[in-house]
């Protein structure tokens, strides 16, 4: 054949590829397949990973209240009452985290200097007077924030961390909080004796108000630490409620939180924790507008529309196509060198972060026979977007709400972003 008779053909076969390819991602049959449920044998009445329920918790709040406003859980509960607490939340009907640990004193001059065998007794008795309380869903190890570079301290998570599962015929998983600027070096050194991986993402708090993708850097240390600690170990989002913006900011609040939720839920975490629920000073005046709009988000996870189990068990799929038409396609993370927190942190990780991130990120997974698709804007201004790739005879839904969606049986559904925008959408066959 001569060359350019080749060439041809090449072309030609390509052209057909790519049309095949592209009526394949449209044709109802294929799009609408039904996923595997990837927790068909998890039982229904507990809390992820042991369970299908979907993690939505806060520490040190009411646990009623939670449980009216869509929380699976509560918890942790700081304070030396962790037998009333666990009794509060019994009452509600809300499984809770509870809290085993000594006071090492590891801040002080003269820390606790303790053999492993007298932390392992003194652990395995704590689990030892709760252990067949069956509301209790994790267990919340303190002290918080352990440095993985001091050996006692280390030594110390290790040796609590064996004595808690050696205790728990039930093998509930262990959480102890890692602070905000914590990167996948220092939650690989934790995560090793740990089955839930939480690192704190204050948003506001930590000094990234307008830098938002703070979230997805947070939550790429914590899913990068649990792929290189090949384990079964999961990625929670810990978000905030702690401090006032400035009054004329009120209004984004809710913004904000949908956003980091979201966001957080994108890039991995398969649970949220917030911290906190307790109305503390500094949060006085804007409390009730984080807490309603975290409720919102519990209610959308939880609820009737059942999105944590879509970000739980969906199956990823990527017949969609998500294109940017319009506004900034990068955000700059940079890191200001301090932190609430810095007593914590070691010198490398103090050090600055001049990091790009794609200003759009998603998630596209199928349910059932559904498919989800998650959009999230994590820039300070308004983006653009069209999203194609379904069949045209799509009945398309907002996911969080159950709204119509009209496409007019268009071929591609295009629309707006604004700053910290979110956009859940729901496709099944019509």
């Amino acid at each position: 054949m001569k060359p350019h008779v080749l060439s041809r053909w090449i072309a030609a076969l390509a052209a057909m590829l790519i049309a095949a390819g592209s009526q394949a991602a449209t044709n109802p049959g294929d799009f609408f397949r039904p996923a595997p449920d990837l927790g068909a044998s998890l039982p229904a009445d507990r809390i992820y990973p042991q369970g299908r329920i979907f993690p939505f918790s806060g520490f040190s709040g009411k646990p009623e209240r939670e449980k009216a406003n869509g929380f699976t859980m509560h918890g942790p509960v700081y304070g030396s009452n962790k037998l009333g607490a666990l009794e509060a939340n019994e009452k509600a009907g809300l499984p809770f985290p509870y809290t085993i640990g000594l006071d090492m004193k590891f801040l002080s001059d003269k820390p606790l200097s303790l053999t492993e065998a007298e932390i392992k007794a003194s652990i395995t008795k704590q689990v030892a007077e709760v252990v067949s309380r069956k509301s209790i869903c994790w267990w919340y190890l303190q002290p918080e924030e352990i440095r993985y570079w001091r050996k006692n301290e280390l030594a110390y998570l290790k040796a609590a961390s064996e004595a808690i599962h050696a205790a728990d015929p039930m093998k509930r998983p262990v959480w102890m909080y890692d602070p905000n600027h914590r990167d996948t070096k220092a939650l690989v050194q934790t995560g090793a004796h740990l089955d839930l991986i939480g690192k704190g993402c204050y948003v506001n708090y930590a000094g990234y108000q307008d830098r938002r993708v703070w979230v997805r850097w947070g939550m790429e240390q914590e899913t990068e630490a649990v792929r290189q600690l090949r384990g079964h170990r999961t990625p929670l989002l810990v978000p905030e409620l702690c401090k006032d913006p400035d009054p004329s900011l009120f209004n984004q609040i809710p913004v904000w939180v949908r956003h980091d939720v979201y966001c957080g839920l994108i890039h991995g975490a398969k649970g949220v924790v917030i911290w906190s629920l307790f109305k503390r000073p500094a949060v006085r005046e804007s409390y009730n507008l984080w807490y309603d709009a975290y409720a919102t988000a519990a209610h959308q996870l939880t609820g009737a529309r059942k999105l944590g189990e879509v970000f739980l068990f969906g199956e990823s799929r990527n017949d969609l196509t998500v294109k940017q038409l319009s506004g900034p396609t990068t955000v700059t993370l940079a890191d200001k060198k301090k932190t609430a927190e810095a007593k914590s942190l070691s010198e490398r990780e103090k050090a600055g972060m001049d990091l790009k991130y794609p200003a759009l990120s998603w998630s596209e997974l199928a349910r059932g026979a559904s498919r989800y698709l998650f959009v999230c804007n994590s820039s300070s201004e308004s983006i653009r977007v069209a999203v194609s790739g379904f069949p045209m005879t799509s009945a398309v839904e907002e996911a969080d709400t159950g709204v119509a969606v009209q496409t007019a049986n268009k071929p591609a559904l295009e629309f707006d972003l604004p700053a910290w925008g979110v956009r859940a959408l729901r496709f099944s066959r019509r």
